[in-house]
């Protein structure tokens, strides 16, 4: 069974009202990058560089794994204990690598080390992925790693990678195990990317909309150049698109809402706005979930945007506002109007 996340970019990136042109616009990755980096499996150097053709490192698996796994929120990038000895708790991927052994896809050597630094071998890889599927070791009657290959062969895990036992995995081969492994069926019959909460297809193709709408964060309000503490990554090395154009940087207005997917090191930006009289708050104006401004009824996005518009916000019915909509029309924020000219 062959699976394959759709390689068309331009007909699955549809979110909300503009992130399907975002994505066509952009050429520079084919499908699997693009799907393993809002994933934030494979991240760029702080120059926004892959390196694709570097061997990829014990450490640097775990780190993958974790990503690909329902473990990326959860485990912090610190540790409190060391979980080998040639693995320090400030070691900057110890407290992935204690996760990826203590869920069992990954071990140490016998001698209590787990040598972090040395490169992944294709065998290795193979067999922690059948592990993140439901393939325990227990599971093969042929001897390893005989068994494991040739499993992940049958379950197309392989799927335009080149290396052989013995040979040493890139990071452009991970991309495309870890691309393969989303469309996989586990131990349970569920697609692997199911299992991490996104939608499906039944002929295994992710749908992309949801990948990247659960990737995204935010959203934050550019109200001053603070918000961009809040990046993971240099605003200037960004890729931006505003209002679903690819963009700049410097395009990036006050009061615009923004929203980043740091895999991608990219930002959207959204200036839609909506100037009017708050007439109405539902369901009550103590709690409202949706406002009515200018004769239009919106949804409110955002705990702040609901503090602001309730009875002991800043806004009151009868004042005129200015709703700051986010991707999916929702409100994001609010302001008064005269904030707008002021810039502050």
């Amino acid at each position: 069974m062959k699976r394959t996340i759709s390689t068309t970019i331009a007909l699955c990136l549809i979110i909300s009202l503009t992130l399907s042109s975002a994505y066509a616009a952009s050429d520079r990755a084919s499908s699997a990058l693009q799907t393993v980096q809002v994933l934030g499996i494979i991240n760029g150097d702080e120059n926004g560089s892959l390196n694709l053709s570097a061997n990829v490192t014990r450490a640097q698996f775990a780190k993958m794994m974790i990503a690909a796994s329902s473990y990326r929120d959860t485990v912090s990038a610190t540790a409190s204990s060391s979980p080998f000895k040639d693995v320090s708790y400030t070691y900057w991927a110890a407290s992935y690598i204690q996760q990826a052994v203590t869920a069992g896809w990954l071990t140490g050597y016998t001698d209590g080390t787990y040598k972090p630094d040395n490169s992944v071998k294709i065998e290795e890889a193979a067999t922690a992925v059948l592990k993140m599927l439901g393939y325990p070791s227990s599971s093969f009657t042929g001897s390893y790693p005989e068994a494991q290959l040739a499993k992940y062969q049958a379950l197309g895990l392989n799927d335009n990678i080149l290396e052989t036992q013995g040979s040493y995995l890139t990071r452009q081969d991970c991309v495309y195990l870890f691309y393969n492994l989303m469309g996989t069926l586990n131990t349970g019959g569920k697609y692997y990317a199911v299992t991490l909460g996104y939608t499906v297809t039944t002929s295994g193709e992710v749908d992309y909309t949801s990948l990247v709408s659960a990737n995204l964060k935010g959203p934050f309000i550019a109200a001053d150049s603070s918000w961009s503490a809040s990046l993971p990554f240099a605003l200037s090395s960004a890729t931006v698109y505003r209002n679903g154009t690819l963009s700049s940087p410097s395009a990036i207005s006050a009061y615009d809402v923004t929203y980043y997917n740091a895999g991608m090191r990219s930002i959207w930006v959204y200036g839609n706005r909506v100037t009017g009289t708050y007439t109405a708050a539902s369901p009550s104006n103590s709690a409202p979930t949706s406002v009515t401004v200018a004769g239009n009824t919106y949804t409110i996005g955002t705990a702040a945007a609901a503090c602001a518009l309730s009875n002991a916000g800043s806004f009151k019915i009868g004042d005129i506002v200015t709703l700051l909509l986010g991707r999916s029309g929702d409100v994001a924020g609010v302001i008064s109007p005269s904030q707008l000219g002021s810039g502050k």
